[in-house]
């Protein structure tokens, strides 16, 4: 078991309404020319991996650790930072 690719898998495939509202807000922040990769980043991090991460703990039901130790913050941010990297290509691509 891989715990990164799990938790991306699960971020890209998690609550459709929460990805059509993000995608929705930095899409309109692209189209306004005031869109800030790294912000982008920080919101997709706190906004939909964490979400996943807390909920996949939740799921595996391990009281031993703790959720932020299973899914360190440099691993969400990773995640983060790929998933906004697909989306601005498809932002910039139409």
């Amino acid at each position: 078991m891989n715990t990164e690719t799990d938790l991306e898998l699960t971020a890209r495939n998690y609550n459709g309404n929460k990805w059509n509202t993000m995608i929705h807000t930095l899409k309109r922040k692209f189209d306004q020319g005031i869109y800030d990769s790294d912000r982008a980043s920080g919101y997709i991090e706190r906004n939909l991996v964490t979400d996943c991460a807390k909920s996949m703990h939740k799921d595996i039901n391990d009281n031993e650790i703790t959720w932020q130790t299973l899914y360190p913050i440099e691993m969400r941010q990773r995640i983060a930072s790929n998933i906004e990297s697909e989306l601005i290509h498809d932002f910039e691509n139409g």
